[in-house]
């Protein structure tokens, strides 16, 4: 397994996702993109993550015009 791959490995339901990233950007840019599907899907979305990424993910939402605040 090299390290710079993501790996995804889900259940048969496909209701689990794990993402293996390179760095702290890569996985707030995946996680970004992975909630605004979700939202936009009108999905429930539940994160649980560390201060630093939470603030990365706030602020690249906010950027892609959507009101995480409201």
């Amino acid at each position: 397994m090299e390290i710079n791959k993501t790996w995804q490995l889900t259940n048969y339901n496909g209701s689990h996702i794990v993402n293996v990233c390179e760095n702290d950007d890569s996985q707030a840019e995946k996680l970004t993109n992975y909630l605004l599907e979700g939202l936009q899907n009108n999905e429930a979305v539940v994160v649980i993550a560390n201060r630093s990424l939470r603030k990365a993910l706030l602020s690249k939402l906010n950027v892609k015009s959507l009101d995480v605040q409201a």
